[in-house]
C-alpha cells in the first residue's frame, strides 16, 4: 500500500500543469502501511457531503497554507491568506459606503437648490 501511495505521488508530480506544481515536492510520509490504511479508513468513514461547506473549505485552505509554507513550489502562488482577504473585503465595503454617502450628499433635495448643493459653476 505504501508503494502504491508513493507511485501516485510520483505520477501527480509528473502530470504537468497545476497538479505537477502542487505535488512538486510531495513525499510519502507513511512508512508503515498500517498507519496509511488507518488514515484512509478515517477519511473514508466521514460523511463529507453532510458537512458544512466551511469545514471542507477550512480543511482545503489549511492544506494550501501548509503547501505554500513548505517551499518555493507547491501551492504558494495559489494561496491568499484569509487575513488579507478579510482586509480587502473591509476596504471595499468602506469604499462602497463612502461612494454611497458621496452620491447622496450631492443629490438635490429639490430642483431649486440643485445649483447650491452641486456648486454654482
Amino acid at each position: 500500500m505504501t508503494d502504491h501511495y508513493a507511485d501516485i505521488l510520483r505520477k501527480l508530480r509528473e502530470a504537468g500543469g497545476l497538479l505537477a506544481d502542487i505535488f512538486a515536492q510531495a513525499t510519502p510520509r507513511f512508512n508503515n502501511p498500517v498507519n496509511l490504511k488507518r488514515i484512509i479508513t478515517m477519511i473514508d468513514e466521514e460523511d463529507w457531503s453532510a458537512m458544512d461547506v466551511d469545514v471542507k473549505g477550512a480543511a482545503f485552505e489549511g492544506l494550501l497554507e501548509k503547501a505554500a509554507s513548505e517551499g518555493k513550489k507547491g501551492a504558494g502562488q495559489y494561496f491568499t491568506p484569509r487575513v488579507l482577504i478579510q482586509t480587502i473585503v473591509r476596504v471595499m465595503k468602506l469604499i462602497h459606503a463612502a461612494d454611497r454617502i458621496s452620491r447622496s450628499a450631492t443629490r438635490p433635495v429639490a430642483p431649486a437648490v440643485s445649483w447650491f448643493v452641486r456648486g454654482s459653476g
